[in-house]
C-alpha cells in the first residue's frame, strides 16, 4: 500500500512540472449597482465595448463568477492583454485607448446606458464612475443603473411615475392638437425631510419610474418611552419634493450608440416644472407631492396626461 502510494506521488510531481508560464491581463472589469435595492446587479445585461469610431469591432462582456462584467480581445490591446508591454507603458492620457460600453439590460428593469472608458484604467481593480458627480456619493460601487417603467417593484417600496415633456418643443399633431416632444434622458430626484430618497432616469419617450424605499416613521418623542404617533401603516402619507434635471444640449453623444454619455446625463442642470397648463409665467423649482403606503403616484401637469418641464440656466 505504500509503495503505491509512493508511486502515485511520484506521479503527479511530473504532473505539476511547469513547462511554461502563461500570463494573461483583464484590461476591463465592470460592476453594476442597482440603484434602488443598493446590490449588486448580477444578470441579464448585455454589456459591449468597441473603439471610438469603430463600431464594427465591438466586443462583448463575459460574466466571472463574482459577476463582474469583463473584457478580453479588445480591439488594439492585444499587447497589453498577453504581456508584451506593461501596464504602466500606457497609462498615460496620451497613449490610452478610448472606448465606449454600451449597456443594455436584456430583462427590461433598468434604463440602458453608455459611457465612454480609457484602457487601461489608472487604477487596479474594477472601473467605476466618478462618485463626485454621481447621485450616490458615498462609495464606488461600481456603476449605477437606475430603473425603468417596466422594473418590479417590491411590496414594500414607493413609486412615482409619469411622463415628461419638453414644453420648449411645441408642435401640432394631425389633427392639428398642441403636443410637446418627450424630454427624453432627464434625471428626476425625489426628496423628503431627511434627504434625498430616489432617483430616476426618463426614458427615450419620457417616461420614468423613481422607485425608494417609504421615508421613516415620525416618533413622538415627547413620550416617554419614545413610541410612534402617526397611526396605522396603511394610513401613513408624507410629504416629498421632486426636482427634475434637464438640460438637452449638454447631453454628450457617443460614436456606434444612440445613447448619450452616462455622466453628461447625470450632470443636467436643474429645469422649470409646470404644474399647471393655463399659468405659463410661473415654472417652480420642485414639485410637491403627497405620497401615502402603498399607492403608486402618477405626476401630471394639471389638465393634461403629462408632466411639463423646460431647460433653465440654473445650475443643480
Amino acid at each position: 500500500m505504500t509503495a503505491v502510494i509512493l508511486k502515485k506521488r511520484k506521479c503527479e510531481n511530473k504532473m505539476l512540472h511547469k513547462l511554461e508560464e502563461f500570463n494573461h491581463y483583464t484590461p476591463l472589469g465592470i460592476r453594476f449597482w442597482d440603484s434602488v435595492l443598493d446590490a449588486q446587479v448580477r444578470n441579464d445585461l448585455v454589456v459591449t465595448a468597441c473603439p471610438v469610431n469603430l463600431p464594427a469591432m465591438k466586443s462583448r462582456a463575459y460574466r466571472t463568477k463574482g459577476d463582474i462584467y469583463s473584457f478580453d480581445h479588445l480591439y488594439g490591446l492585444r499587447d497589453l492583454e498577453y504581456g508584451y508591454i506593461s501596464n504602466e507603458a500606457v497609462t498615460s492620457p496620451d497613449s490610452a485607448k478610448q472606448f465606449i460600453v454600451e449597456v443594455i439590460d436584456a430583462g427590461g428593469r433598468y434604463i440602458n446606458v453608455a459611457f465612454p472608458v480609457g484602457l487601461p484604467l489608472s487604477y487596479p481593480g474594477v472601473y467605476f464612475t466618478d462618485t463626485n458627480v454621481s447621485p450616490y456619493m458615498n462609495s464606488p460601487k461600481g456603476v449605477y443603473l437606475f430603473p425603468s417603467i417596466n422594473r418590479p417593484v417590491p411590496s414594500w417600496m414607493a413609486v412615482i411615475r409619469g411622463e415628461l415633456k419638453d414644453r420648449d418643443k411645441m408642435y401640432k399633431d394631425y389633427n392639428n392638437k398642441v403636443n410637446y416632444s418627450p424630454a427624453s434622458n432627464a434625471l428626476l430626484r425625489v426628496s423628503s425631510d431627511n434627504g434625498s430618497v430616489g432617483f430616476g432616469i426618463a426614458d427615450e419617450e419620457g417616461r420614468f419610474a423613481v422607485v425608494f424605499a417609504y421615508p421613516l416613521l415620525g416618533l413622538d418623542f415627547s413620550a416617554s418611552p419614545v413610541k410612534y404617533d402617526t397611526g396605522p401603516l396603511h394610513d401613513q402619507a408624507w410629504d416629498l419634493s421632486l426636482q427634475v434635471f434637464y438640460s438637452p444640449k449638454t447631453l454628450e453623444p457617443l460614436s456606434g450608440t444612440q445613447i448619450p454619455n452616462y455622466m453628461s446625463v447625470i450632470n443636467q442642470s436643474q429645469a422649470n416644472i409646470w404644474p399647471e397648463s393655463s399659468s405659463p409665467d410661473v415654472p417652480s423649482s420642485s414639485l410637491a407631492i403627497k405620497l401615502e403606503f402603498n399607492k403608486p403616484v402618477t405626476l401630471r401637469t394639471q389638465n393634461l396626461s403629462y408632466l411639463l418641464v423646460s431647460k433653465t440656466d440654473t445650475s443643480p
